[in-house]
Formats: C-alpha cells, sequence, structure tokens
C-alpha cells in the first residue's frame, strides 16, 4: 500500500537536495499547471492496483547541424544561382532556426546580419565548396575567392556557409536529409518484400530502418514508436490478417500462366485481320451466384448479433456456370451452355416439362 504522505516527504527531499529553490511572491499560471499535472499523476498511480512508465523516442532536428539568427524576422533577396537549386527550400526542413547557438568558427560581425531561414541539399553544398575548393593547375592556389563564390552562388551570404557546408558534407548530410534517405530506404525494402510476398511487421521496419542510419553514422536515430506509426502513416502502411497462403511455385506457375495469355494475345492480333469478324470466336466460363447477398451492412455500434435475411441460406452456397460463345462481330453463336447444381447429373422433371425446348443436356 503507497502511502501518500510519505510520497511527498520524499518528493519534497528531492526537490531540495537536487534542485535549486527560489521563492516567490505569487504562484504563476505555469506553476499551477505542472502542480496539477504531478498530483494527477500521483493519484493516478495511487488508484492504480499496478503501473509501468513507458519511454517514448521522437525524431527531432539535431541542435548541432542547425545555425542561428538574432533576428528571425530579416529578410534575404533570393537571386537565383547558375545550379538549378529551386528544390532547396523547405519550410518544414531548415539548415537555420531562431535558437541561439555559437559556432567556434562563427565570427561576431555575423551576429549583427540579419541570416534567413535556408534549406541547402547535399548536392547544393557539395558543389558550393568544390567550386570554392578548386585549384589553378598551374599555380596550385586557390582559383576562386569567397567573393567569386558568393556571385556564383548568390544565397552564400557568408564565408562561414562554407566551414558549415564541410561539416555536413562529412556527415554525409543534415538530420532531415538522413532521415529522408532512412525513409526511402526502409519503404523500398517494404515494397521490395511484400512483392515477394514475405511478411512484414513493425521490427522489420526498425531493422532497415537502424541499418541505413548505421551507414549514414546517424547514432541519433533510434526507429521509436513514434517513428514507425508516423512511418505506417505516411505510406499508408496497416497491418492486415493474412487470406490466402501461397508458395513459390505457385508464384511462378502464376507468371508463367500471364506471360502464355500475354504470347498467345500478340500472336491473335498479328491474323485477325486474314479473318472475317463473324469467324472469330471465343468462349469462356462465368459462375453466377444463385442469390447475390452482401456481407456488411450499416447497423447500431455495440449489437452483440447483426443478422441479415435472405430468400435461402442454401443459395448463398451455390452457383451455376454459363458458357457462351462469341463472335468478333458481336453475335452469340449456337446454344449457350449451362451447368446447374443437379447432383445427379440429369435435370428434373419440372425443369424437363417447362423448359423442353429451349434445353439440350449432355
Amino acid at each position: 500500500m503507497i502511502n501518500p504522505q510519505n510520497v511527498m516527504e520524499i518528493l519534497t527531499n528531492l526537490f531540495s537536495n537536487h534542485l535549486t529553490l527560489t521563492s516567490s511572491p505569487s504562484n504563476t499560471r505555469r506553476d499551477e499547471e505542472v502542480a496539477k499535472m504531478l498530483f494527477e499523476n500521483v493519484e493516478s498511480i495511487l488508484n492504480s492496483t499496478s503501473y509501468s512508465i513507458e519511454n517514448h523516442h521522437t525524431l527531432d532536428h539535431d541542435a548541432d547541424i542547425e545555425l542561428i539568427d538574432k533576428e528571425p524576422n530579416s529578410k534575404l533577396n533570393n537571386d537565383s544561382d547558375e545550379f538549378n537549386d529551386s528544390d532547396e527550400f523547405n519550410d518544414n526542413d531548415n539548415l537555420f532556426n531562431n535558437d541561439n547557438l555559437h559556432d567556434i568558427d562563427y565570427n561576431n560581425e555575423y551576429d549583427k546580419e540579419n541570416i534567413s531561414q535556408q534549406q541547402f541539399s547535399l548536392e547544393y553544398m557539395k558543389q558550393v565548396v568544390d567550386f570554392y575548393d578548386e585549384k589553378d593547375k598551374n599555380t596550385g592556389k586557390r582559383k576562386h575567392s569567397f567573393h567569386a563564390t558568393q556571385r556564383r552562388f548568390k544565397r552564400v551570404k557568408y564565408d562561414i556557409y562554407i566551414s558549415r557546408f564541410r561539416q555536413y558534407i562529412e556527415a554525409k548530410g543534415t538530420k532531415k536529409q538522413k532521415l529522408n534517405q532512412i525513409n526511402s530506404f526502409v519503404y523500398e525494402s517494404f515494397e521490395n518484400a511484400r512483392q515477394q510476398l514475405l511478411s512484414v511487421h513493425d521490427i522489420d521496419l526498425k531493422r532497415w530502418g537502424l541499418q541505413k542510419a548505421a551507414e549514414l553514422n546517424d547514432n541519433t536515430f533510434v526507429a521509436g514508436d513514434s517513428w514507425i506509426t508516423s512511418f505506417k502513416k505516411q505510406h499508408n502502411i496497416v497491418s492486415r490478417k493474412i487470406t490466402k497462403l501461397v508458395t513459390k511455385r505457385d508464384i511462378n506457375n502464376n507468371y508463367m500462366i500471364n506471360k502464355s495469355a500475354e504470347d498467345f494475345v500478340a500472336d491473335v492480333q498479328k491474323i485477325l485481320s486474314d479473318y472475317h469478324p463473324d469467324y472469330i470466336l471465343n468462349t469462356d466460363q462465368s459462375g453466377l451466384q444463385l442469390e447475390m447477398f452482401s456481407n456488411r451492412t450499416l447497423s447500431y455500434q455495440g449489437e452483440k448479433l447483426t443478422l441479415a435475411a435472405v430468400r435461402s441460406i442454401n443459395n448463398t452456397t451455390h452457383s451455376y456456370t454459363v458458357q457462351p460463345l462469341i463472335s468478333m462481330s458481336g453475335s452469340l453463336v449456337g446454344p449457350l451452355f449451362l451447368c446447374l447444381k443437379e447432383e445427379s447429373g440429369r435435370l428434373g422433371e419440372y425443369v424437363k416439362k417447362t423448359y423442353s425446348n429451349h434445353l439440350t443436356s449432355f
């Protein structure tokens, strides 16, 4: 039995020993919200017979790869470069954010400048660094100054961009770019597995994600439950009951049947023009259910038994087969072949008497 008084005393001691406490003349709204939240959590634990604590992981941008602007409302002129980089901007993935971060290469003079929120692809960053590092074959010195690089790549406003770009290239992209690569790899692996009719589970998505993250040297990606849920929702992937089991032999046979049908159609089309449409015939069997019914209906939520009325339950499980012979001109040729459900192989007396002039038995 948990004693609430003991819990409060232990919690107070933990606050006193591990946190720096300061007095305030009045309680703020935020103070009340936190206190209420703690109370509800403790109350829930006290009223339960058992409890467990779960840790949920979430994916986010890595703060180490983001650069900052002290004036987030500032704007820069987004002149186009000679390279096609129209896909460099994305409102949901910014290279620069509004956090106040510091870098050893960051000069104080840049704190006075306005850096707009921009996004650069890994390919774009490689182009900038390669252009900046290009050397003259005769002198061995760098061919392009930073100002020349600025003229060529107008989105590169400050030389700090060059050092940042080197970091991202060495790290094989930004956090967001790595996450996109992981998502693409996992989805390709999923499609490949399902095309081979292999069963796929959440643990497989996690394994593929961690495999790709290891290739990208991304130690921050954990493939948590939140990422798996988001990935499945993004690609419309759900858990489905397997309704039919097939062997690889069935798959191969189905491929051969389809190929044989395609080859037959191609061969027939080559000689169709040599014959009159009335003499080009096609026949196929079609199964018809004696009584059609729906397996689903709108009804009341929570009802124990959902019923539907039919004329005959036996008719819902039996069918008959028709096989017409039709010419290419659209005419029915000869009699219509009809296979009924007679167990003895013979028509009943009522059918014979009523439809004797229209039926021919075999």
